[in-house]
């Protein structure tokens, strides 16, 4: 039996749950995906694994401010814009054949103004995201979850604010198609099954269903960036804010009074993480599922946290371990990675180091043009390394060029951040 589950991320998730267990009854569960695959790379149902009860498969509950992302999606496809705006302020609305229904924002703080889609989600406004929902209408939202499988019939108003109830692979499995650009993979633990000879008796299948529009979803995943940004601080605080991890995600947070989640996402892993507890009294530990999915959240070794890197030294033997990669990888500091952990076994490693020269993505005058670039701007002072012939990328496989005129030439763009900042001010 062949599956999924990656030995390296279970045991960064498990770590986790041991790092952040609290001496009460609040319980945990997490799962990691793989966009653009069905792969279950890690799963944990509860902070014991003694446990029997798994929690990211069995328990059912409501999703609270994680099904926003839904909502804006539809709101995008229908026409909506990232600065589309609705007013945010404490509102009544009389529904027909409910009557009066008075959402209200965490701890009673409105704008009391017009306020964009990526302020909405920054701060989860739950008046801006019901008011989506309402101009929607609320069966679209039960149209959207059963693409997904998801039986729902809730046409209601506080459907805006995760009324619906999801196991939390339902959840994970929404966001992981956001992450894939539209196209949805039935996630499975169980990839083949051969008998002793090695014949195959069953292989899950690897293709997806485009279900989303791919264009609309990348204006989302964009929109998503928002819980982190610094930016989008004002009248409230951006959910994520304190809760940066080392690599980029898109996210949401979200809450009921026994419930605490983060659903996050990149082009390599989607993150769910649920806190809560099982027999439905008051959560307190309300922060617990944020802490946990910014020490979960990895991305390639270069962009690895702390945690991560103190798993890789638990597990090796004196001198069993090495670096395999490219010390230019420091350049990705820029997406806030950690290039120090490269650059010091680069600058300390001796015989257990292997460097990677080749590049086998890009034509010879497309490096050609890069070295030139990078031998005379990186230096140790800019950069960390000094980038000469020892550093130079190489052309790792020939091309066959259909038509050379197309590739005769390489081009650099160069944009100023500042100048378009300042027409945008204008």
């Amino acid at each position: 039996i062949y599956t999924s589950f990656s030995t390296k991320v279970t045991d960064i998730v498990y770590q986790v749950l041991q790092q952040f267990r609290p001496n009460t009854d609040t319980q945990a569960a997490i799962l990691v995906l793989k966009p653009y695959t069905n792969q279950i790379l890690a799963m944990a149902g509860s902070f014991s694994v003694e446990d029997e009860y798994n929690r990211a498969l069995m328990s059912v509950r409501q999703v609270g401010s994680t099904i926003k992302p839904c909502i804006y999606y539809m709101a995008l496809d229908y026409g909506f814009t990232p600065i589309s705006k609705f007013k945010s302020e404490k509102t009544t609305f009389h529904i027909e054949g409910i009557g009066e229904y008075s959402p209200q924002n965490s701890n009673h703080v409105y704008a009391n103004r017009d306020i964009t889609m990526i302020e909405a989600v920054a701060v989860s406004d739950n008046i801006y995201s019901t008011k989506t929902l309402l101009f929607l209408g609320t069966s679209k939202l039960n149209d959207f979850l059963s693409l997904f499988g998801v039986d729902a019939n809730n046409e209601v108003p506080s459907a805006a604010l995760g009324v619906h109830e999801l196991t939390l692979l339902q959840l994970a499995s929404i966001y992981n198609t956001f992450a894939s650009e539209g196209k949805y993979y039935e996630p499975k633990f169980i990839q083949k099954v051969t008998d002793k000879r090695g014949k195959v008796l069953y292989q899950a299948k690897q293709t997806g269903k485009q279900i989303l529009n791919p264009a609309t979803t990348l204006i989302l995943n964009q929109l998503l960036r928002a819980p982190f940004d610094a930016n989008a601080q004002g009248y409230a605080t951006p959910t994520l804010l304190n809760y940066q991890p080392d690599a980029i995600y898109a996210a949401k947070t979200g809450s009921t009074l026994q419930d605490s989640l983060v659903v996050a996402y990149n082009p390599n892993y989607t993150i769910a993480v649920w806190v809560g507890k099982d027999n439905n009294e008051p959560l307190y530990e309300t922060s617990l599922s944020r802490k946990m999915f910014e020490e979960i959240a990895i991305d390639e070794y270069q962009d690895s946290n702390s945690i991560q890197e103190e798993i890789l030294k638990q597990v090796s033997r004196e001198n069993n371990i090495f670096m395999v990669g490219d010390v230019k990888q420091s350049i990705y500091k820029f997406r806030q990675a950690k290039p120090e952990m490269f650059l010091e076994k680069y600058n300390t490693y001796e015989e257990n180091k292997i460097q990677l020269f080749a590049n086998f993505r890009s034509r010879k005058n497309i490096l050609d043009l890069t070295n030139t670039i990078f031998e005379n701007i990186m230096s140790k002072d800019f950069g960390s390394i000094e980038y000469n012939k020892n550093e130079f990328l190489n052309v790792g496989v020939p091309y066959l060029e259909t038509d050379k005129k197309i590739f005769e030439k390489a081009e650099l763009h160069i944009i100023d951040g500042n100048e378009e900042r300042n027409n945008e001010e204008e």
